[in-house]
């Protein structure tokens, strides 16, 4: 373990508190419209359903159950839109909010969909079943024969069903990135599919032009977001700023700083703490996309660093110079927008050091008012240790190293330890960044020792 310390101050301190009390009130406005925005759609929903007598003036199986049907797709439809507009990388909603938490919304909503998507096919048939005076089985078969849109409506549950399965923890884990991002594509599949079958089965539509071009408008503007966020707009960053793989770098064991060079970086709007989602144009890369940090801005480069766990990344050194890559984003909210308060402590794990180091040469502070805590399990492993020690030095902040194996550091993340190393540690917000018992450790050290939940920041690799 060991400390570096020195001189010299940077910006205002009433500047930073200036912007700190502004950013919250900012991100508690946007989560405040977004949740009023599906509170107005949802409200939409059933009341044009309830309009458009949706709910049955003789209750009898027969209605009930259809009327239960037709209310649970609608529900469900909207589920899947939102869904689907929670991982659009829409700038407004990543900004604020962090794809790690956007990820966790969308996993969500992606069980309430199933949710109700099974219910409206257990209702429905149960109705249509109840009316013809056929069996459930029979019944569920007539209508796929019968009707083409629910023939159709019954290929977008299955693919629900098998992205569902997928995104169960277990599931995830076992899958490669490649795969599961494959399979959850079919989920643009499943919404495109089930439209015909809401236009053509919904009493909704029947006669009613606004609900018709209500849902329409719906469709609409999440596929437009989808469509720039994820693809025009990479593809805008691509032509403008033509950027160009030019060093590999080797950083530690298993871990590699890739450089790249680039035009206009100046309109490249990246905050020090975001990441980047990388597609190398070179046969065998160009299809797959990787999120990586930004460990480094200069002039007209980046630079990048990934670790080898796995999948393309344990072989990044075979890219060629030169290689023509694509940058998708930058995204993430792990960044001084979140901050409320003049002081910080940033604590890395591992290659959890990456957003953090950019952040530790970022960060507005006068001296002494940032400190990196960088835990590694040997000191071969330690990313950036003498830039890190050369910008404590300059700017006058605080870096601690905890290395060897953690029986060596049993208390390194405790609340008597963090108070003891940073003795105002309940006034600093504190940024968070590695494996997740590391972050779990320190996250809970840090609530012991007086940080508020609010003022802990976290970068979730595991997503």
């Amino acid at each position: 373990m060991s400390t570096t310390v020195a001189q010299d101050a940077i910006p205002a301190e009433e500047a930073i508190e200036a912007r700190s009390e502004a950013r919250p009130l900012t991100k508690r406005s946007i989560g405040a419209a977004a949740l009023l925005f599906l509170a107005a759609n949802i409200a939409m929903v059933t009341g044009l359903w309830i309009q458009h007598g949706g709910w049955p003036a003789d209750t009898t199986q027969t209605t009930l159950m259809t009327a239960l049907g037709q209310i649970t797709a609608l529900w469900g439809t909207l589920a899947a839109l939102v869904q689907i507009l929670l991982v659009a990388r829409v700038p407004g909603l990543d900004g604020r909010f962090g794809m790690d938490r956007l990820v966790r919304w969308h996993r969500w909503t992606g069980f309430c969909l199933a949710w109700c998507l099974l219910a409206h096919v257990v209702f429905s048939t149960l109705g249509w079943a109840a009316g013809d005076g056929r069996g459930v089985i029979v019944e569920f078969v007539r209508l796929n024969q019968d009707e083409t849109s629910i023939l159709l409506a019954t290929l977008a549950t299955v693919l629900l069903i098998v992205v569902a399965l997928t995104s169960v923890r277990a599931a995830r884990r076992a899958l490669s990135r490649e795969a599961w991002f494959f399979i959850h594509l079919l989920s643009y599949a499943m919404v495109a599919l089930s439209f015909p079958h809401i236009v053509a089965v919904g009493s909704d539509f029947d006669h009613h032009r606004f609900t018709t071009w209500y849902w329409a408008a719906l469709y609409l503007g999440v596929f437009a977001a989808v469509g720039w966020h994820r693809f025009g707009n990479p593809i805008r960053n691509s032509r403008r700023h033509s950027f160009v793989l030019t060093s590999l770098t080797a950083e530690a064991p298993g871990i590699t700083s890739l450089g790249l060079s680039g035009q206009a970086l100046h309109r490249f709007p990246l905050s020090p703490g975001q990441f980047v989602t990388v597609r190398f144009l070179t046969s065998g890369w160009w299809h797959r996309a990787h999120p990586f940090s930004v460990s480094g801005v200069g002039g007209s480069s980046l630079r990048l660093t990934v670790k080898a766990l796995g999948d393309d990344s344990a072989r990044i050194d075979s890219l060629a110079i030169g290689t023509s890559v694509v940058l998708e984003g930058p995204y993430g909210a792990f960044t001084e927008r979140a901050r409320s308060r003049r002081k910080v402590l940033l604590v890395a794990g591992g290659i959890g050091i990456t957003p953090l180091r950019l952040l530790f040469e970022r960060l507005d502070g006068e001296a002494g008012d940032i400190t990196l805590l960088y835990r590694a399990s040997a000191h071969d492993d330690l990313v950036f240790k003498g830039e890190l020690d050369e910008l404590a030095t300059r700017r006058g902040h605080h870096v601690w190293y905890f290395v060897g194996p953690r029986a060596d550091h049993p208390d390194a993340f405790s609340a008597a330890w963090l108070t003891q190393l940073v003795p105002d540690v309940a006034h600093h917000d504190a940024y968070l960044c590695g494996p997740s018992d590391l972050v779990s450790e320190a996250r809970a050290g840090l609530i012991a020792a007086g940080v508020g939940r609010r003022y802990i920041h976290v970068e979730d690799f595991s997503l």
